[in-house]
């Protein structure tokens, strides 16, 4: 039983035969142990959630939210033809969450984490370049990418779990979740509309690749055994 447990049944009767000390003010005094020592233990695995995080949210509004002005500016296809296709790609999405988290159940979640965003680090330019040319129909690549991405994202929030111990486990993967999807997903309509009006929406696919080419080295950051998600009784 967990030693919070222990103290939340037994709490009423200890707190009436404690005295106040100095200083104290009864049971009110008594305070769960702060978590920044524990945190500032992890800086480094902070840093991977950040960038796993910040690969897959770069990549999942590059390819929801901005691939139909993306494929109309690169002459590829329209808006609606686009938003069509995004259709296929959330059922290929939702395979490869499906697929990715069984195959994390057999095989573990780093080599699904690693080979989603290898992917993506490797095949999105590649891929896009020639849609952008007219050799690979836009379901097809909305389908690769959105298949891709759903390997990161079927286990990254699993992952990122099992890299603290339980007490400071929701805090330790939640503030660098939050700075990475503000700082990089919620950032990239801005940055792709300022490339587009700069005559550079060629370059717009670097910046997805990049961050998942630097979520891919930081997943080999992670050279100890990951710790239980369900804590010890």
């Amino acid at each position: 039983m967990c030693p919070y447990n222990r103290a939340a049944g037994g709490g009423a009767a200890q707190g009436a035969a404690l005295p106040a000390g100095p200083g104290v003010r009864g049971t009110a005094a008594a305070k769960a142990p702060s978590p920044w020592p524990v945190l500032r233990a992890h800086l480094g695995r902070l840093a991977v959630v950040f960038a796993i995080t910040s690969g897959a949210t770069t990549a999942f509004y590059f390819v929801t939210v901005d691939f139909p002005s993306y494929a109309e500016s690169a002459g590829a296809a329209t808006k609606e033809e686009t938003s069509a296709a995004l259709l296929l790609g959330m059922v290929a999405l939702l395979a490869a969450m499906l697929g990715g988290g069984k195959a994390a159940d057999r095989f573990g979640a780093l080599p699904v984490l690693r080979l989603g965003f290898a992917g993506l680090a490797l095949g999105s330019v590649p891929l896009l370049l020639a849609m952008n040319a007219g050799r690979v129909p836009v379901p097809v690549v909305t389908v690769v990418l959105l298949f891709l991405l759903g390997l990161p994202l079927a286990v990254s929030n699993v992952f990122a779990g099992q890299l603290f111990p339980p007490a400071v486990r929701a805090v330790a993967v939640g503030l660098p979740t939050a700075a990475a999807i503000s700082l990089f997903g919620g950032t990239f309509p801005m940055l792709a509309e300022l490339l587009r009006s700069a005559g550079h929406n060629a370059w717009l696919p670097w910046w997805p690749a990049l961050t998942a080419a630097a979520a891919l080295a930081a997943s080999w950051a992670v050279r100890e055994h990951p710790v239980s998600v369900t804590p010890h009784a």
